[in-house]
């Protein structure tokens, strides 16, 4: 979003800013693959709270491959585990890069956009978002990082009840 206001706002490219941030996103899908294609089974072993994220994905990978590579990106709580489970899967990698390509240029597209009507509309309301710039980043940055701990605090407390509970 941010890039998509400074697109707005002149500083960039609004098509290099969608590629760049695909590219950023999609590279980072395919490091994800490899590693669960390389270490999948040492991962699940490692970390036993991912066991059974891990395993039901692979589930969910086997029975629908294009869907679950197309997927990577927009699966919330699954963005990590998926293309783990991707690669662990041993998803043909061909499908994999294709299906997480496309879905890495939508999220991209998707989310730039975003930035770029919040620009447009700060401007048709009256309000300079070239003036008002640093100000607006640095609040849509607390805002991710606020929803970042609302929802680590609602995990914890779910996992609290799940340990309070089991005994």
């Amino acid at each position: 979003m941010i890039g998509g206001l400074a697109a707005h706002n002149g500083h960039l490219r609004f098509a290099l800013v969608v590629l760049w941030v695909a590219a950023g996103v999609w590279g980072a899908d395919v490091l994800l693959y490899y590693l669960g294609r390389w270490r999948g089974r040492w991962l699940r072993e490692r970390w036993p709270a991912l066991r059974g994220v891990i395993l039901r994905a692979l589930r969910v990978v086997r029975r629908h491959p294009w869907r679950s590579s197309l997927a990577v990106r927009f699966a919330y709580g699954l963005r990590f585990t998926l293309p783990i489970a991707c690669g662990a899967a041993r998803l043909p990698l061909a499908l994999y890069l294709i299906g997480s390509g496309i879905s890495a240029f939508i999220w991209a597209l998707t989310f730039t956009t975003a930035g770029w009507v919040v620009g447009r509309t700060t401007r048709a309301l009256g309000w300079h978002p070239r003036i008002h710039e640093l100000p607006f980043m640095i609040v849509l940055v607390l805002i991710g990082v606020l929803a970042l701990l609302v929802a680590r605090r609602r995990h914890v407390e779910d996992r609290t009840v799940e340990v309070l509970e089991a005994d």
